[in-house]
């Protein structure tokens, strides 16, 4: 796993916004601590970018996120912003994730 995060690191600038939503949502399950510059280099790319987030690539990363007992605010804060005022558009299963983060 160290490997696929190191690789992972040098690539997130090609990254698509679901990319870096998957690969955050596809280590939460397995409770695996992710080496921290990929975390980092996730968040900044996500901060970046975030106006371009859609409603399920903000739900999957908060709930990775919060599954994965990172303590990363601004992130999180970056994520808040656009679903508060969208969130009527969230679907049942992004609400569900933005609750429970």
């Amino acid at each position: 796993m160290n490997a696929i995060s190191a690789g992972a690191s040098k690539l997130i600038s090609e990254c698509s916004n679901q990319d870096l939503a998957n690969i955050v949502w596809s280590y939460a399950p397995l409770e695996y601590s992710v080496a921290r510059p990929l975390l980092e280099s996730i968040s900044s790319a996500s901060i970046a970018r975030i106006q371009d987030f859609d409603q399920q690539n903000v739900s999957n990363t908060a709930w990775a996120i919060a599954r994965l007992a990172w303590k990363d605010r601004p992130l999180f804060d970056a994520l808040s912003a656009p679903a508060v005022p969208t969130i009527s558009l969230f679907v049942a299963q992004g609400l569900s994730n933005m609750a429970w983060s």
